[in-house]
């Protein structure tokens, strides 16, 4: 989990601000957004894995990965703020 969520994080910003000329400032107030939100769900997903198991969370969390990168690639090309937080 943690190495996609590095991985998202230094590609989005570098494929924002090169490719698409997203001001480097916009971005990282996005990925710090974001950071700010996972860190509130973290203890909600640990609440989750206590109660249905860390196996199945890890298997819905690489499976909803998959599935978010095409939305999310179409979203940072927007080049609005909201949108790609």
């Amino acid at each position: 989990g943690y190495a996609v969520f590095y991985a998202v994080t230094t590609w989005s910003l570098s494929y924002a601000t090169e490719r698409l000329g997203v001001d480097r400032t916009v971005m990282l107030g996005c990925i710090m957004a974001a950071v700010a939100l996972k860190g509130v769900l973290t203890p909600v997903a640990a609440a989750l894995s206590d109660r249905y198991g860390r196996r199945p969370l890890c298997l819905t969390g690489c499976a909803v990965t998959v599935l978010w990168m095409f939305p999310m690639i179409a979203l940072l090309r927007t080049g609005e703020p909201l949108l790609m937080f």
